[in-house]
């Protein structure tokens, strides 16, 4: 058994793309996603190795190698998600745990891969916290439709 105290810190990049179009043809058309891309440095300087027991209740004493514990980690990851009321996402992962060696293969060395698809659902309404107080703001379209009405409003 083995106990990791790590602190990680590392750089966070977001892209968010918001585009509505109105096109005579076909109306109102909207594109909305969400692009993470991060890089994170782990370091560990507190790592206690333990006895393990097995399934079959019997202990083994780990005794740690010079050089068989790493101080250092790393991932590096990307995540796209859609901001519709109904979209998809996915992820992807990969890096280094900080911890004990235990081969030198691909897993036994603490490399990782991670990866995941999922739903976005959202509901479409706006939270507002009273943090903004500010009116709507009035298009060309709204100015007009309510130009419009007070023409009309005066021939009556």
């Amino acid at each position: 058994m083995s106990y990791t105290t790590s602190i990680y810190g590392g750089l966070h990049l977001r892209n968010v793309k918001n585009t509505v179009i109105r096109a005579e043809s076909y109306g109102r058309r909207a594109n909305a996603k969400v692009v993470d891309v991060y890089l994170d440095l782990m370091f560990a300087p507190v790592i206690s190795i333990g006895n393990t027991v097995d399934i079959s209740g019997k202990e083994w004493k780990i005794v740690p190698q010079a050089g068989a514990v790493r101080h250092l980690g790393y991932k590096v990851g990307y995540a796209m998600h859609s901001t519709k009321s109904f979209g998809f996402m996915f992820y992807t992962e990969f890096g280094k745990k900080p911890g004990p060696i235990m081969g030198k293969d691909f897993i036994g060395n603490g490399t990782y891969i991670s990866a995941g698809l999922g739903v976005t659902i959202a509901s479409g309404k706006q939270l507002s916290f009273g943090l903004s107080k500010h009116k709507k703001s009035r298009t060309a379209e709204d100015t007009k439709a309510a130009e419009d009405d007070k023409t009309s409003e005066d021939k009556k």
